[in-house]
């Protein structure tokens, strides 16, 4: 155990590194993405996830008048004013330094983030705290799915239970139940969900292909000001590739525990990127790792408990396509998962959990002139997932949502935000042989929502929002968020935050019937949180630090209470907190360092601490070096502390698997260039990669959080080998 604990020391080595470089030298290095922050830039002005023209009419405005166009000769005497007159000069300046002021300039320590606000900004700028983890990460440290990535960002813990394997992502301790009911997943601005008992997102987890992927923005904190339900304690936000020129790739990876994986990306678009397209498959399957434990034994657990193993893996086939021209985007993705697992109670013999999930978005931008846009979408959700045991289940879901956006510049330094949508969901859950679980349903929910920000000085920048939502015939409420970000000198900076959060309940919880065991309750009202946070931050062009405190309160927390039949009541509040301390630093062309450590804590209304069996402490940390002569490598540590056991909230729960214990998952990644080699012609590439996963063989045995009756549960293998090649043309 001390052991593990001592490798969190070497969390603070980019952390101290960074300081030092930066006091020593705020300006000598080159960023390690510029390739990742040119490409960063020249995303779609999210005020319209939609199109490139509102982009590039920002860099036009920050242009030169050389630049931007030329005047005839007439027109040019006319408008320039005398070189001679220096009062018209320094006007001059002032005006176009006044027509930068809505233009967000990237760096690789301060990149461009677009679901914080629906809108292109920096970072800094943001009224949040989130992370972005780029594409060039994602192949220097090496993962198989989406999943894997999110496990390395700060204040995230991934599990998954018996009955929803790899489905959950924590966000700052919240792991109240297996459903991802509390994180909201968006692809390009867009929501992902299912609708007939929330958080089911797997599919996304395991079968986008991450070659698609540009970006992926990890926002800690509430979102529901601007998205509504479930944007609880975190927004992920999936930002894809628009190619400017034709673009393929394709890669095969395969090792241990039978795994295979396979991935092919194609794409074309204009220099502009005014229009093009994107498509990108992935199709994987693993045998399985060995799942050896003691599960739950009818009716109860022990003696009659049964013992067994199984191999518990996956097969997933993903697709994502895109399609842009000017103002039009339209976007797809569709899901085919299948996982072990052990049905709906955590007892044998295992079994296979099927799930499809499609997502559709058509959007379009409307520029009505320079400081005025709106935004329209419609998307589409469908969810399909079935088990067979301790009965059959049948669930099925689809969601409609129309949204208008609308963003405008009032005066000088404020900026208004104002949107509205509404949802029309509908879906049943059978037993497969005609009985109704979840009788058919078919709601409305709809929202208003507003932003604004006002830049007071140029140190301090004000945000106010609301959202009022009204879910149907769920109590209706509002959603606040406040905030000041403020520019303390050139490299310091500071955020005061303020957000409240909320998730209606979805049918599973309000309209199940299962006969003496479980049933709903139509009087639940929404869970919301409050949450209050700090952070200072010091970013230079090449390292950034940032330290912040976070608080929050959840109420009314909906929670299955009593014996058999079960059912849901909002419950007793429960307060969370804790600080996290992030750093990055690229100190030239060839390193790149990335650290985070996080202490965190939650107690409930009876006084007990850790109820949701996640570490106090999660360390973070990743080398990645490119010798620039064809060779890459990267290494990244994942360290968890020992979780509280489930015996905290159930003293009688049954110690019959492995304790709960440590975590130290390092892993390693190895790519090198063979083109030279191949004799391939000029823009084509090929690379043979070596990942190694779990180096030191650790055990890896989480709390079984879910129903708490017995101990633990495997969660994941242990060393695992994989080899692969790819070829980009």
């Amino acid at each position: 155990m001390r052991e593990k604990r001592f490798h969190a020391a070497f969390l603070l080595l980019p952390i101290l590194a960074a300081a030092t470089q930066t006091a020593a030298n705020p300006s000598a290095a080159l960023p390690y993405q510029v390739a990742a922050n040119s490409e960063t830039a020249a995303l779609p002005d999210p005020a319209a996830a939609t199109s490139e023209a509102a982009n590039l009419h920002a860099v036009e405005r920050a242009q030169s008048p050389a630049e931007s166009e030329t005047l005839p000769a007439s027109e040019e005497e006319e408008a320039s004013p005398d070189a001679n007159d220096l009062d018209s000069l320094l006007e001059m300046a002032d005006k176009d330094i006044a027509s930068l002021g809505n233009v967000s300039v990237a760096t690789a320590t301060d990149p461009l983030v677009e679901g914080v606000s629906k809108k292109v900004e920096t970072l800094s700028e943001s009224p949040a705290v989130a992370q972005v983890i780029t594409a060039e990460e994602i192949r220097a440290f090496g993962a198989k799915n989406l999943f894997e990535v999110l496990n390395w960002a700060t204040s995230v813990y991934t599990t998954g239970s018996y009955l929803y394997p790899d489905n959950k992502v924590a966000i700052r301790g919240d792991n109240l139940t297996h459903n991802d009911l509390h994180t909201l997943v968006l692809i390009n601005g867009r929501p992902f969900r299912d609708y007939a008992q929330s958080g089911h997102n797997s599919p996304v987890y395991l079968a986008f292909p991450l070659d698609a992927i540009h970006h992926i923005e990890i926002i800690r904190g509430p979102g529901s000001v601007l998205y509504g339900s479930n944007a609880y304690t975190g927004v992920i936000n999936i930002v894809t590739f628009q190619p400017d020129c034709p673009t393929g790739r394709g890669s095969v990876l395969a090792g241990t525990f039978g795994t295979q994986l396979y991935d092919l990306t194609q794409g074309n678009g204009t220099k502009d990127k005014d229009s093009g397209y994107l498509v990108s498959a992935t199709y994987g399957r693993q045998k399985g790792w060995p799942f050896t434990a003691t599960g739950e034994g009818p009716p109860s657990q022990v003696p009659v408990a049964i013992r067994d193993t199984t191999d518990r893996g996956h097969d997933q086939v993903g697709v994502f396509g895109q399609i842009y021209s000017g103002n039009l985007t339209a976007n797809v993705f569709v899901a085919n998962l299948s996982q072990t697992h052990m049905g709906a109670v955590p007892r044998w013999p295992a079994e296979d959990i099927d799930s499809q999930s499609v997502q559709c978005d058509i959007g379009y931008l409307l520029e009505h002139w320079d400081d005025s846009k709106t935004d329209l979408h419609f998307t589409y959700n469908l969810s399909l997932f079935d088990w067979d045991r301790p009965v059959r289940n049948e669930f099925s879901s689809n969601s409609y949502i129309g949204e208008i956006t609308h963003y405008r510049t009032i005066v000088d330094d404020l900026d208004l935000t104002v949107g509205a949508y509404f949802d029309i969901h509908d879906g049943v859950v059978t037993d497969g042989a005609g009985g109704i679980l979840i009788p058919a349903f078919s709601q409305i929910w709809y929202a208003v929502y507003g932003q604004l920000e006002y830049t007071v000085t140029d140190w301090l920048k004000l945000i106010g929002g609301v959202q009022g939502n009204f879910p149907g015939e769920i109590e209706p409420g509002l959603a606040p968020r406040a905030g000041a970000i403020l520019t303390l000198s050139e490299h310091w900076g500071a955020k005061l935050l303020y957000g409240n959060a909320f998730r209606s309940p979805y049918p599973a919880e309000t309209s199940i019937n299962a006969p003496g065991i479980l049933v709903g309750n139509p009087d639940l009202v929404p869970e919301t949180v409050n949450t209050y946070e700090a952070q200072l931050a010091y970013t230079t062009e090449e390292s950034r630090l940032a330290c912040t405190y976070f608080f929050s309160q959840f109420d009314d927390v909906i929670g299955r209470v009593g014996a058999l039949p079960a059912t849901f009541d909002n419950l007793d509040p429960i307060k969370f907190h804790g600080v996290e301390l992030e750093s990055s630093w690229d100190p030239n062309d060839h390193w790149h360092f990335l650290g985070a450590v996080t202490w965190q804590q939650n107690v409930d209304s009876q006084g007990r601490f850790d109820t949701t069996h996640v570490p106090n402490w999660m360390g973070k940390v990743g080398v990645a070096y490119d010798t620039r002569d064809g060779l890459k490598f990267g290494i990244f540590d994942v360290l968890f502390s020992r979780p509280d056991p489930v015996t905290v909230v159930n003293p009688n729960a049954a110690i019959v698997n492995m304790p709960e214990n440590a975590i130290n998952l390092l892993s390693l990644d190895v790519r090198y260039d063979v083109s030279r080699y191949l004799r391939l012609c000029h823009g084509r590439k090929a690379e043979i990669e070596f990942l190694v996963q779990n180096i030191l063989d650790d055990d890896i045995n989480h709390p079984e959080f879910s129903r708490r009756r017995i101990n633990t549960l495997p969660a994941d293998g242990g060393r695992a080998f994989y080899g692969g090649f790819s070829f980009e043309y």
